[in-house]
């Protein structure tokens, strides 16, 4: 008897408790971050027509560096010694972790925190669908899209 009332407790502890699926609130997120240093090591381009189609992916090698702080990312290039430095804020939108990086001129970018994982993080950044079109060149013809999707992997070093 005393097996039959400990099975559910047993199964409870060994299904109930998923630690994958757990999200990090903004500021263990943080903390994780400003810890490493981090790699782009992946840069995604997708570009997509009026109906949705996917009419150009771009996967281009990044050589940046990402250094966080408390308060700023220093983005700096491996290849020689160009930096530049945003400040970055974390928020939450419709249950998914936003970060938006802004430079001393005021622009801004927003990406959506897609992934983290022990030795990496997915970013991707939608253009609107009501921004009109948006101008792109294949080789060296000028083409147009009405979305463009970038995918941000980035790696600890």
């Amino acid at each position: 008897m005393k097996k039959l009332l400990l099975l559910p407790l047993f199964c409870l502890l060994l299904f109930g408790c998923d630690k994958d699926t757990i999200e990090p609130t903004e500021d263990e997120l943080k903390e994780f971050i400003v810890k490493e240093k981090w790699l782009v090591s992946s840069y995604n381009v997708f570009y997509y027509d009026k109906d949705g189609q996917l009419i150009r992916e771009i996967d281009e090698i990044s050589d940046w560096k990402y250094d966080f702080s408390d308060d700023s990312l220093r983005i700096s290039s491996v290849k020689d010694d160009f930096s530049v430095t945003h400040a970055y804020s974390f928020s939450t939108k419709e249950n998914k972790k936003i970060i938006t990086l802004t430079h001393k001129s005021g622009s801004y970018s927003i990406y959506k925190v897609n992934q983290v994982a022990d030795s990496e993080m997915v970013w991707e950044q939608d253009s609107q669908k009501d921004v009109g079109e948006i101008e792109y060149y294949d080789t060296t013809i000028g083409k147009t899209a009405t979305r463009v999707v970038a995918k941000i992997t980035i790696k600890k070093l």
